[in-house]
């Protein structure tokens, strides 16, 4: 049963193992966030108290969310995921861009600010995906699109860090 005391002392068992495992063979571990928020709050807390550990041993942190949001909605989430002094101090994280390339900006920007980086996902390879982004748009799929307007939004990235 998700948050159950057994549950969460089998995340934290597992959890440790992981870290563990990993300390001294990869440069990161990418964490999917749902498997800790479906323990509510003290999932979270193995979470932020896991990726600091990792930290400390040297690992990169990537924090599978997939979040996209708009607004002061994605500015929270930004805030809340990435960079050295955000609660749960991911290096990097995932981002879904189908809300619209708006709904990246506070991501990106605060990415920008703190060094972090962010993954953009455009074509996902899970069956259902087909329903939106194999989607014929002037001859082309959907996801192809999006893949177009993210290559846009890198090279302004770029060009704003050149000036």
């Amino acid at each position: 049963m998700p948050g159950s005391a057994k549950a969460i002392k089998h995340l934290e068992a597992f959890s440790q193992a992981i870290i563990e495992a990993a300390t001294g063979l990869v440069p990161a571990i990418k964490l999917q966030v749902a498997f800790f928020e479906q323990h509510g709050p003290e999932g979270l807390r193995i979470l932020s108290r896991l990726a600091i550990e990792a930290k400390q041993r040297e690992l990169l942190v990537i924090m599978d969310a997939k979040r996209g949001d708009i607004g002061t909605t994605a500015q929270a989430y930004a805030e809340a995921w990435l960079g050295p002094d955000a609660i749960f101090a991911a290096d990097a994280m995932t981002l879904n861009p189908y809300l619209g390339f708006e709904s990246l900006e506070p991501f990106i920007h605060r990415a920008r600010q703190t060094l972090s980086g962010v993954f953009i996902l455009a074509r996902t390879s899970n069956p259902g995906s087909a329903d939106l982004q194999q989607l014929m748009i002037d001859g082309k799929p959907a996801w192809a699109h999006v893949a177009v307007g993210l290559e846009k939004m890198v090279k302004e990235q770029i060009l704003q860090a050149q000036n």
